[in-house]
């Protein structure tokens, strides 16, 4: 009697363990007993253990659900196509939610070395010589980092030894195993040379040689790789279509019956609820189908046909394709387990700056050079901080030498290297025969052979695109490339890269604030581009076996003949891992579609066999199922097609976050703190002109809003969405907006609020004329965003103008008033990755107000009624002391051309919303010595030095200098640590304003001074004390976050009720430039 448990009985164990009344997994022995009464086999209670730990009664996506043991349950038949695990156990995607530890210059050149010496002949061997080692140290430490790519790399004594250590610990992981980690991260790559013994590679080119060697017309060249990429068998040819391909629900189609199973099957209905799948990185319209393989005491066994590969005809090549597996199966298991058992970081750095050799006397800044004797006095408004953060080198004289000083007297520190402690994953780690993807008994493959053949016509092959493999459909884990056959070609690479966590390096990074030349020479990043990080590549030599994960973007780079006289080529065998923890659909369901196996299994007295041969082919021709080889490569046109789009968007969605390293600023030694509740790049926020609020003495209070004005234009702005060519298009939208609407599609609870916060917020406000709801739909929104995004703001001086409105600076408010203040919305900007695509959008937009386009928006800025506006809120700030008179704008501020009366002069709305005062028109005042030790507010005092607020504390006055044109708005004297002070209607404490700092007792008793700025006025930030920057801090905060004190939905309002929402409450916690308001917590001593 067989006390082992085929895959089959395991599955059937499996779902009976999940399946029993009350949710309970059983015990062993009932588990036992089961096994026995069910398949009379005695079976050891650890084999049955491994089934039981696997029991999960609470899930709904097992292999058992295949159609033979339990009715057939797969993501698009029986269970939404989008749907996930509730639990964390399925492997991550690398556009929702991966983020991969950001990594230093100095760990990526240990990768790079790691990667180079593991290439070499007999490495694991030499490692141990110390005289070859010696030469690898003497190479490594001669290397021109710039001319490998990798521009602020480098190596000392430290990185080697710690190189040195992990390559020999390697070395006995290879040994052991013949396996090689690396890239090993996050997430890990892993290599082998000898995984493929010779007579599988011999075995795997014979019977690649019956697909190669057929007629030229029958030769499948791929489309758009101009005639170099010959598909042998490609996923995209006859794949799985939504409403058109069959699928057979109450069996399993096994290998031998694959020909049998020909036009069986009902039509498969399209996915429900399912929207275009341009919206996001799903399709309703096609899969790639996975064959299944049973896994059988550690080795694979291909249970279904490999879509493209006939099982009669290449019965071999399954043979092979299996052998090749079973070597895969450590490499993906390791690949599968490694993010949560064995992520590395080999040099941790928790800051990034200059060090100081000189003791500047104020901040350090190439200025601060000594002038040399033949040198000019420095004429301080013509210093240009760009010069010296760009790395070109300066045009001017001056510039050169104070760059070549700074960086000789304030070198970027080095991470410290820290001592080398052994890898967690040690052999012992490694399952090489059994135990993959914690024991699972069958897993899902797609399979494709492609050869690049280039010829002396042509000699080159240009390299691929940034990627990822397939859709969220296919849910592919891990990727195995084997490369068997290479003639004539130069090395070729496979380049990985992956998207960096930003919150966690911006959150824990000690820096100074905009220092991104430290930065960029600390950490492997760009920090004024996107978050990807480029880890290096693998070269993919003949004989390598390379598994990777999912989550690292790959690119294959440029090759060309050796011997451009002669032909060459590489060929490849690519296997795509599924995701265990989610089976698809594939073709152990869905009988083959193609129309020729389908002749083939039209034998005498079966089905169309016993017709005339004559009368066979016109019953074929007029068929529409199974699919002839023209539909086959229209449908594959289609679905490339698709494929390019939902890629596109896949990538935009991995590269639209950005580094933002403009931040909160932490002054400890003057004992003042500043917290810019303002994120300063960003410009969408709720100001509104001073003609609309309601004010109290002596502050410029902020108020409800008259809604009128709004409403009118808002229904003119979903006017011009909706009549916007191509206004339903994702290539129309902003890459920012698809982002965040492919994070909301991609989460079924997102996409409710979504669309509830719109419905609930149409009983409120706005509506249009017509008394209709002027944002009815979360797309239609998204519409108007991306008409709004394509203009700058809009000045706007007449309150009853029909187009006009108080949203002055932040048209974006006018759609969120309403919505943000529901219920739904409320849950909706709560959650963190909405509050992240806002901020996306929100510096999208601050991009496109930096440029030349954004040039039209100034006419109405720059007219006579708009400087007079800008002109009178800057007078009555300075008041109209002895000096008299006041001051016309181009008299206030610098104009870059007073004669354009279109723009002033400006470049961008960004140039004219941060133009400069004119020299002496804002001079700091210090308060008069008769007010010394009073507490007093100076902010509109008169003359026209009244830039300043100043604060007595134990009889010693200091200043607080407006930093930009803000007013006054209250002060709260001798703060405690946890007691409340009100901002906007939201109570903050001292810790909430410093983010939780472990400075924040040192400012108990001292004041809290809160300043209002308008929309109209001057908005070019300063430093409102001197002092030297210590300390920084990144406070993320929230874009368009509802008040949670003061909410429609929060604070006793009625939904229905018809009150007007709070325009500048939901603001107290965003991050957007136009809302000035700065909290400073002063405690004297300056």
């Amino acid at each position: 009697m067989s006390s082992t448990l085929t895959v089959r009985e395991r599955l059937t164990l499996l779902k009976w363990a999940s399946s029993l009344p009350g949710h309970i997994t059983p015990s062993l022995p009932r588990g036992a007993e089961w096994v026995k009464s069910e398949f009379g086999k005695d079976v050891p209670e650890a084999d049955i253990r491994t089934v039981l730990d696997r029991a999960d009664t609470m899930d709904d996506f097992h292999a058992y659900n295949d159609g033979e043991i339990a009715p057939l349950i797969r993501p698009g038949f029986g269970k939404d196509f989008w749907d996930m695990p509730d639990d964390d156990a399925a492997f991550p995607s690398a556009v929702q939610e991966w983020k991969a530890a950001t990594l230093t210059w100095a760990e990526i050149a240990i990768l790079w070395f790691v990667e180079k010496i593991t290439n070499k002949p007999d490495w694991h061997v030499k490692v141990f010589n110390e005289e070859i080692v010696a030469k690898w140290k003497h190479e490594v430490m001669a290397v021109d980092w710039r001319a490998v790519g990798l521009k602020y790399a480098y190596f000392d004594e430290h990185l080697f030894k710690f190189a040195l250590a992990e390559l020999r610990e390697k070395a006995k992981l290879y040994e052991a195993t013949g396996l090689i980690p690396v890239f090993d991260a996050s997430s890990v790559v892993i290599k082998s040379d000898n995984a493929i013994t010779p007579e599988v590679k011999e075995e795997l080119r014979k019977g690649v040689a019956a697909l190669e060697n057929v007629p030229e017309n029958e030769k499948d060249w791929h489309p758009g790789s101009d005639g170099k990429v010959l598909d042998l068998v490609h996923p995209s040819l006859w794949p799985l279509v939504f409403g058109k391909s069959r699928i057979v629900s109450d069996k399993r189609i096994l290998l031998q019956d694959t020909l049998a199973a020909c036009g069986t099957g009902d039509v498969i209905a399209a996915p429900k609820n399912a929207e275009d799948s341009s919206e996001g990185l799903w399709s309703a319209k096609f899969q790639w189908l996975p064959c299944d393989i049973d896994i059988e005491e550690g080795k694979p066994k291909i249970m279904s046909y490999i879509n493209n590969l006939h099982p009669q005809h290449h019965a071999g090549l399954y043979t092979t394709i299996e052998k090749v597996l079973e070597k895969s199966l450590p490499m993906w298991d390791l690949i599968y387990r490694w993010h949560e058992d064995y992520e590395t970081l080999r040099i941790p750095c928790g800051s990034a700056r200059r060090k100081c050799l000189v003791n500047c006397a104020s901040y350090c800044c190439p200025p601060n050079r000594p002038l040399d004797p033949d040198e000019d006095e420095r004429d301080e408004n013509d210093i240009d901080d760009a010069v010296y953060d760009s790395d070109e080198e300066p045009s001017r004289e001056v510039e050169r030498r104070d760059k070549i000083w700074y960086s000789a007297t304030h070198p970027v520190e080095k991470p410290p290297v820290p001592e080398y402690k052994p890898m967690e994953l040690q052999p012992k780690d490694v399952n090489l025969t059994s135990g993959f993807f914690n024991h699972a008994d069958r897993i899902q493959v797609i399979v494709k052979l492609a050869n690049i053949h280039l010829t002396p016509e042509k000699p080159t092959y240009d390299g691929g695109s940034w990627h990822i493999e397939g859709q969220l459909n296919e849910h592919i884990a891990a990727t195995a490339l084997y490369y068997y056959d290479n003639e004539n070609i130069t090395d070729s690479h496979l380049a990985f890269r992956t998207v960096a966590d930003k919150e966690e390096l911006m959150g824990e990074l000690n820096y100074e604030q905009s220092d991104h030349y430290s930065i960029d020479r600390t950490f492997a990043i760009n920090s004024r581009a996107d978050t990807n990080q480029h880890l290096g590549s693998v070269l993919t030599r003949e004989d390598r076996l390379l598994a990777f994960p999912n989550v690292y973007q790959h690119c294959v780079a440029p090759f060309e003949l050796v011997d451009k006289t002669k032909a060459g080529h590489r060929k490849i065998l690519a296997l795509f891992l599924v995701d265990p923890r989610i089976p698809i659909i594939g073709t152990a369901n869905v009988p083959p579609q193609q129309m020729g196996w389908w002749k083939e299994g039209a034998t005498p007295g079966d089905r169309l066999g016993s017709l005339p041969p004559e009368v066979t082919e016109m019953v074929f021709d007029n068929m529409d199922f199974p699919i002839g080889i023209e539909e086959a490569k229209r449908i594959r046109a289609d679905l490339m097609k698709e494929r390019t789009t939902i890629a596109e968007v896949g990538m935009r969605t991995m590269t639209n976050g950005e580094w933002n390293f403009s931040v909160q600023i932490v002054t400890p030694q003057l004992q003042l703190i500043t917290v810019v509740v303002v994120r300063l790049e960003d410009r969408a926020a709720s100001c509104f002109p001073a003609s609309k609020r309601n004010t109290s003495p002596g502050l410029n209070s902020p108020s409800h809003q008259d809604i009128s004005t709004p409403e009118k234009w808002l229904a003119h702005k979903v006017h011009e969405a909706s009549n916007t060519p191509n206004a339903n298009s994702v290539d129309d939208l902003n890459p920012s907006l698809i982002n965040l609407r492919t994070i909301v599609q991609n989460d079924p609870s997102l996409t409710a609020l979504a669309n509830q916060m719109f419905t609930q917020a149409a009983a409120l406000r706005p509506r249009d004329p017509t008394e209709q709801p002027a944002i009815q739909t979360f797309r239609q929104f998204l519409q108007v965003v991306n008409v709004i995004m394509r203009s700058g703001p809009q000045f706007f001086d007449r309150p009853g103008n029909e187009d006009a409105m108080g949203f002055v600076a932040a048209p974006i408010n006018a759609m969120l008033n309403w919505p943000m203040g529901t219920a739904a919305g409320y849950e909706f900007f709560r959650r963190r990755e909405v509050n992240e695509a806002m901020g996306c959008v929100l510096d999208a937009w601050g991009r496109f107000l930096a440029s030349r386009a954004s040039r039209g928006c100034l006419r109405g800025w720059v007219s006579a009624s708009g400087q007079a506006v800008m002109a009178e809120r800057a007078n009555g700030a300075m008041g109209e002391g002895e000096e008299g008179g006041r001051l016309r704008f181009q008299e206030l501020f610098v104009c870059p051309d007073v004669e354009d009366m279109e723009t002033l002069g400006f470049e961008s709305w960004d140039a004219f919303f941060v133009r400069r005062f004119r020299e002496g028109v804002r001079p700091v005042e210090f308060p008069d010595d008769e007010d010394e030790g009073d507490e007093k507010l100076s902010g509109a005092s008169g003359g026209r030095s009244s830039n300043t607020s100043s604060i007595g504390v134990d009889d010693n006055t200091s200043v607080i200098v407006n930093a930009c044109e803000s007013a006054p708005l209250q002060v709260v004297s001798n703060i405690a640590l946890r007691a409340d002070v009100t901002l906007k209607g939201q109570p903050y404490s001292l810790v909430d304003m410093l983010n939780g700092n472990p400075l924040a007792p040192q400012f108990v008793g001292g004041t809290v001074y809160q300043a209002y700025l308008s929309a109209f006025s001057y908005h070019r930030w300063h430093a409102p004390v001197s002092g030297r920057i210590v300390e920084v801090e990144m406070i993320p905060g929230t874009y368009f976050s509802v008040n949670r004190y003061q909410g429609l939905a929060v604070a006793g309002g009625d939904e229905d009720d018809d009150s007007d929402a709070d325009p500048q409450a939901p603001c107290a916690e965003s991050e957007d430039r136009d809302d000035g308001d700065c909290v400073c917590g002063y405690d004297g001593g300056v």
